[in-house]
């Protein structure tokens, strides 16, 4: 499955991809819930068996829809191994794939220090029970809505790399500067609203989406996501410029910085957690990604050069994202209980939307490309274009 996604990806061919992981996630969920419902009566045991199914039955349905779309324009595929003469093959594909999984696991192995640390230093603090609570309350309900809009930037991330990869081919550095930014520029487009939403109405969003929390658990599952919220900038930095860094061939320098950032995260959980509990461990996250980041830009910009009017840009979108923080915090004042995310998500949305039109983020070119990108065009010249 991973092999033919790589392959329409590697193509630039990115509806399969797409396509192939909505219908994993309706055949996973629907599937299971419905195994799991009709098995509850025989016992937790096998309503687990039934959710597990599912997740295999998605798995087989995507590998059989992603095998029929290949075979549609292309050839029978040969699964006969030929190790003498594809040898070389067999090594650039250990050469990339070795460092890029270095890269990959480098994150859990920390997060697996990260548990024994909490756990060890809180409990000389607070009762062991209670280091747990708080340990699971920033890995559970606050790491999920941070990783809600991250994998938006894993995405686009996945995205860029064939492009840039060809562009360094035909060493084409204004087209791989165009790619970089624009990637870049989504990324924060679609993490800066998620970041300052999270960050002013963080108290709003937990008692919507955990009603049954206490009044404790609330206080401090949403101070953990003001702290926690910033990462979804930083991220989302992290794995665009980690994906071109890939894509221009550099495949060791993004695991470099990752140990690195994981090093800072660790070095910051020791020394925060004694002195601010559990807010250190959150402190130390939005540390290292943002380290991250901020050497992966490093090392792009000494690959391909500066990029013109990019930090103006991100200006630009960080201001818009705080005026329309400021704006959404004003309304949680005025508006409560079922009304608040929706009155909230319209005005906001409204608001952001509006400025990065106004402030020109994106050229006329880059709004054509994205989806109802021709409306966008048309409202920018006729509202924002002054005649």
């Amino acid at each position: 499955m991973a092999v033919f996604r790589g392959w329409f990806q590697g193509n630039g061919i990115l509806a399969p991809s797409a396509f192939s992981q909505i219908s994993e996630a309706i055949v996973k969920l629907g599937v299971g819930l419905t195994l799991a419902a009709i098995l509850m009566r025989y016992g937790i045991a096998w309503a687990v068996f039934g959710a597990m199914t599912g997740v295999t039955l998605s798995e087989l349905v995507t590998f059989v829809m992603l095998y029929i779309m290949y075979r549609q324009k292309n050839p029978r595929l040969n699964l006969s191994l030929d190790f003498k003469n594809s040898r070389q093959n067999y090594k650039e594909i250990t050469r990339l794939t070795i460092p890029m999984t270095l890269g990959n696991i480098i994150l859990p192995i920390v997060q697996m220090i990260d548990s024994f640390l909490v756990v060890n230093i809180l409990s000389r603090a607070v009762p062991g029970p209670s280091a747990v609570a708080s340990y699971g309350l920033l890995t559970g309900p606050v790491n999920s809505l941070i990783n809600l809009p991250v994998v938006i930037g894993l995405s686009l991330g996945v995205a860029v790399i064939p492009q840039i990869t060809k562009n360094k081919e035909e060493r084409d550095i204004s087209a791989i500067k165009q790619k970089s930014d624009t990637a870049f520029k989504l990324s924060l487009v679609i993490g800066v609203p998620f970041a300052f939403t999270y960050f002013a109405l963080s108290e709003g969003i937990i008692k919507l989406l955990y009603p049954a929390f206490t009044a404790a658990q609330i206080a401090e599952t949403s101070m953990l996501l003001r702290i926690s919220c910033f990462s979804v900038i930083a991220m989302s930095a992290q794995q665009i410029y980690t994906s071109i860094l890939q894509g221009l061939g550099s495949i060791y320098k993004p695991v470099k910085n990752m140990a690195i950032g994981a090093g800072i995260k660790i070095i910051l959980n020791i020394a925060l957690m004694p002195v601010i509990g559990i807010a250190g461990v959150a402190a130390a996250s939005v540390a290292c990604f943002t380290a991250t980041a901020v050497l992966n830009i490093i090392q792009v910009r000494s690959l391909i050069g500066k990029s013109a009017n990019l930090l103006k840009n991100s200006g630009v979108i960080l201001l818009s994202g705080v005026i329309m923080g400021a704006a959404i915090f004003a309304i949680g004042y005025f508006t409560t209980g079922w009304a608040l995310p929706f009155v909230t998500a319209v005005v906001g949305a409204a608001l952001y939307l509006a400025m990065l039109l106004a402030f020109r983020v994106f050229s006329r070119d880059e709004l054509a490309g994205l989806p109802l990108g021709g409306k966008l065009v048309a409202i920018t010249d006729k509202i924002f274009t002054r005649g």
